[in-house]
C-alpha cells in the first residue's frame, strides 16, 4: 500500500480560516480530519463547490454575501448536482437540501472540492517544507537535501512573464513540488510526456534551467501528442536561457517510449487518451520499465481526482507493487494530486 501524504491539521486549519475569511463556509465551521477521504453528502446552494460547478460564478478569493445571493432554478440545481457527482466532487447519494438553500457549509472534509483549491493555491510554503521532512524522514533523500526557495521564485517569475500558457490546472503547490522533487533528485535524463505547452514541463526542467538553476541535467525529453501545443512550447523554453539540453517533440507518448534507449532517471506522466484516458500511464511505464535506471523516480500527475479513479487503478495497483518498485508515495495536496514512485 502506498504511503499517502496529506497536510497536517495545522495547515489544514490554516486553509479554513482562508476559508472562513473568505465568506466561502460558516464562521463556524469546523474541519473534519476523520472525514479526510470521504465525500460530501449534502449539497447547499450557498456551497462554493456547488456554485463552481453550477457555473453560476467564478471561484474567487471574497464571495457575495449570503443575503445578497439568489437562488438558482431547480433545473440547474439538478444539472450541477449530476455533474458534481460525475467528476467525484461530491458522493453519490450526495443530495440538495432545499430546506436551507442560503446556508453556508458548516463541515469542511479534505475531499471537498473547494478546500482542496484553497490548499492548492495558499499551502505551498507549509506543504514543501512538510513533504521536504518527510522524504528525510523515509529515506528518500539525504537528511542534508534542499531545494532552493529563493530560485524557485526566480523561475516562476520568469515563467509567468515569458510563457504563453493558454489553460493550465496547475496549482501554485504543485509547481513548488516539482521544483522541490527535481531539486533534491538532480536527474541527469528526464523524459516528460503529456507536457502541452511546456506549463507542466518547467518545473521539472527549471532546475537545470535559467534563473531556477540549482544542476546541471544532460537531456530532458518533452513530449506531447498536440503539434500546436508543442510550437508553443518551444516559443516558451526558447525565452529561456541555459536549455539546450531541452528536446520538445510532437509524438504519441506511446511512439516515443518505445523509439528511446533510455536509460531515464527521472519520468513524468501527464498525457491521456482517447481509449482509456489516464490508463494510459500504466501501457507507457510498462514499456518504459526496462529503460529506468535503479532509483528512478516516476512522477504522475492528476491520481487523486476521484474521476480518473477507474482509469488508474491498474496504474497505482503497479506502482504499489514492492516487487517492481521500492516506495510509492501519493501527495494528496490539490484538486489533482500527484504519485511518486521510486524503482
Amino acid at each position: 500500500m502506498a504511503f499517502i501524504y496529506r497536510a497536517d491539521r495545522q495547515i489544514a486549519r490554516t486553509v479554513l480560516e482562508k476559508l472562513i475569511a473568505d465568506g466561502g463556509v460558516a464562521a463556524d465551521a469546523q474541519f473534519k480530519d476523520r472525514y479526510c477521504q470521504e465525500l460530501r453528502r449534502e449539497v447547499l446552494t450557498r456551497d462554493l463547490d456547488f456554485l463552481h460547478m453550477a457555473g453560476i460564478r467564478p471561484i474567487i478569493t471574497t464571495t457575495p454575501s449570503v443575503e445578497n445571493a439568489t437562488s438558482p432554478d431547480r433545473g440547474s440545481i439538478e444539472s450541477a448536482l449530476l455533474r458534481l457527482k460525475r467528476k467525484g466532487f461530491v458522493a453519490e447519494d450526495a443530495y440538495f437540501n432545499a430546506e436551507e438553500p442560503l446556508k453556508l457549509a458548516t463541515e469542511v472534509r479534505y475531499r471537498d472540492f473547494h478546500f482542496l483549491y484553497y490548499l492548492g493555491q495558499y499551502a505551498e510554503l507549509e506543504i514543501s517544507e512538510a513533504v521536504l521532512a518527510l522524504l528525510k524522514v523515509i529515506g528518500v533523500i539525504e537528511p542534508s537535501s534542499n531545494y532552493s526557495s529563493e530560485n524557485f521564485e526566480k523561475l516562476r517569475q520568469e515563467v509567468r512573464s515569458c510563457f504563453e500558457i493558454p489553460d493550465t490546472a496547475f496549482s501554485p503547490v504543485m509547481e513548488r513540488l516539482l521544483y522541490l522533487l527535481a531539486s533534491v533528485k538532480r536527474p541527469r535524463r528526464i523524459l516528460g510526456i503529456g507536457i502541452f505547452c511546456g506549463n507542466t514541463l518547467v518545473w521539472t526542467a527549471g532546475a537545470s534551467c535559467n534563473g531556477g538553476k540549482v544542476y546541471q541535467a544532460d537531456k530532458i525529453y518533452g513530449i506531447d501528442i498536440d503539434v500546436q501545443a508543442i510550437a508553443v512550447a518551444r516559443q516558451n523554453f526558447s525565452r529561456l536561457s541555459e536549455c539546450a539540453h531541452v528536446e520538445l517533440v510532437a509524438e504519441d507518448g506511446r511512439m516515443t517510449v518505445g523509439r528511446l534507449e533510455g536509460p531515464f532517471d527521472y519520468i513524468y506522466l501527464d498525457a491521456d487518451s482517447h481509449e482509456n484516458g489516464k490508463g494510459i500511464y500504466l501501457q507507457m511505464l510498462q514499456a518504459l520499465y526496462p529503460k529506468l535506471n535503479k532509483g528512478c523516480w516516476v512522477l504522475a500527475h492528476d491520481t487523486t481526482l476521484p474521476g480518473f479513479r477507474g482509469q488508474l487503478e491498474a496504474y497505482l495497483a503497479f506502482v504499489r507493487d514492492r516487487d517492481k518498485f521500492s516506495e510509492s508515495i501519493s501527495f494528496d495536496v490539490d484538486l489533482f494530486g500527484l504519485e511518486l514512485t521510486i524503482k
